[in-house]
């Protein structure tokens, strides 16, 4: 009799009966007798852009937020016993290292060649010109981007990480306030970190979170 598992008619094979979880990069050997695995992944979130600086009064404007990495909820595909899988954790983006710097991008996390997930683009750099640090995109398959830094003097914020998500929601970093807080880091798997302040508080962006990947056979 076949077997419906996740939605997919696994002929011939017994039911799921194996998990392993993954937050550093390494690999899986597929179990004798398995010939599907259930993936459930999210790449690692986009750091914080920085605080831009041009000269003058009026001339500066808050860091974006990093972006949120991709998140797949369930995916089953088809594997080979005994083959050896690679497993690649998508590292977390580093916030903006000061002034007029970009975020870094999040890594992707992967299944071997068989499923990945983008991890969310930095946040880039505060520039006046066009309101503020733009927004870290996120990942695909899609999850959030972050948010735009604002420009002096209407919004003095700095933009908020994208949200990431393994198995629960994680939010993004809060982006700096001018004089009173720094930006702060994603609070969990995949989600951005937020974007950097001004002068008086430190002109860096926060770092993202690593991404994660789970199998269920």
């Amino acid at each position: 009799m076949a077997i419906i598992f996740n939605g997919v008619t696994v002929a011939g094979d017994s039911a799921p009966t194996g998990f392993q979880e993954f937050t550093a990069s390494g690999t899986w050997t597929c179990p004798t007798g398995v010939s599907f695995v259930t993936v459930m992944l999210a790449g690692g979130g986009g750091g914080g852009g920085g605080f831009g600086f041009t000269g003058g009064k009026m001339g500066w404007a808050q860091g974006g937020g990093g972006g949120g990495g991709a998140s797949l909820s369930s995916i089953t595909v088809q594997v080979t016993a005994g083959t050896v899988y690679t497993i690649t954790i998508g590292g977390a983006g580093a916030g903006a290292g000061g002034a007029n710097t970009n975020g870094g991008s999040g890594g992707t996390t992967s299944f071997g060649s068989l499923v990945y997930g983008y991890g969310g683009g930095g946040g880039r750099a505060g520039t006046y010109s066009i309101y503020g640090g733009s927004v870290g995109i996120g990942g695909l398959p899609s999850i959030t981007n972050g948010n735009s830094g604002g420009n002096a003097p209407s919004n003095y914020n700095g933009g908020a990480g994208g949200i990431g998500y393994f198995r629960q929601q994680y939010n993004g970093g809060n982006g700096a306030i001018p004089f009173t807080t720094q930006p702060t880091a994603g609070t969990g798997v995949g989600a951005g970190g937020g974007g950097g302040g001004n002068l008086s508080n430190g002109t860096g962006g926060a770092a993202g979170y690593r991404g994660q990947l789970a199998l269920k056979w």
